[in-house]
């Protein structure tokens, strides 16, 4: 299976619509047998999701994903968990190892504004009151 983190400087970008950047995991057996790390092209849902698509993705793991999002991923056949901080590699192998805790944090869905669909400036955190849907 392959899995995707939206990555930079080793860590999973917070706010997957603004991630410009993806480590992708080969996995067997639930270890890693390969590693590689690819420019997306761009950022906002649609050209992430194609990406992922593309390089064959079938796991995300992210932190805060717009309810855009979602729907794309969905139906590009693509799984994910959200919610997810911190280094990336660290986060894999606590996936693999079925000890994956991911935290909740809100979003507006595809309204835009705090983890919106890219276009919007505000990022998580400061800017987020508001926002009635939690992904």
């Amino acid at each position: 299976m392959r899995i995707a983190v939206p990555y930079e400087n080793g860590m999973v970008v917070p706010a997957f619509e603004q991630a410009t950047m993806f480590k992708l995991y080969d996995t067997e057996n639930d270890q890693v047998v390969k590693e590689l790390t690819m420019a997306a092209g761009g950022s906002g849902a649609e050209i992430l999701t194609d990406f992922l698509a593309a390089a064959n993705v079938k796991m995300l793991l992210c932190g805060a994903v717009a309810g855009k999002t979602i729907a794309l991923l969905d139906e590009k056949g693509i799984m994910f968990q959200w919610g997810v901080l911190g280094k990336a590699d660290e986060k894999v192998q606590e996936f693999l190892q079925d000890q994956l805790a991911a935290k909740r944090f809100p979003s507006c869905g595809s309204q835009g504004g705090c983890c919106g669909d890219g276009d919007s400036e505000c990022s998580c955190g400061d800017g987020c009151s508001g926002c009635d849907e939690v992904y």
